[in-house]
């Protein structure tokens, strides 16, 4: 976590897609912005989870991962 932005990863254990696709193995990882609490605020923001087939450094953030305002909702950095 750096202040209000926090990045969260790992690999995936179990699952599958709807067509069958076994997930297990892959690394995921995404980003998200606290932006307050009042409704005065700014909007909380989140990225897209990106996926890969390689091991990535689970301490890095991704700070080349989009924000995007969250429609609704608190995203809370602690």
């Amino acid at each position: 976590d750096d202040g209000n932005e926090a990045w969260v990863s790992g690999v995936i254990k179990s699952g599958e897609t709807p067509g069958g696709y076994d997930l297990r193995g892959i690394h995921v990882f995404t980003r998200v912005m606290d932006m307050g609490t009042s409704a005065n605020d700014p909007p909380d923001q989140l990225a897209f989870v990106g996926f890969s087939f390689n091991e990535i450094d689970c301490t890095a953030p991704p700070f080349d991962l989009d924000l995007y305002d969250v429609p609704q909702g608190q995203v809370i950095v602690k």
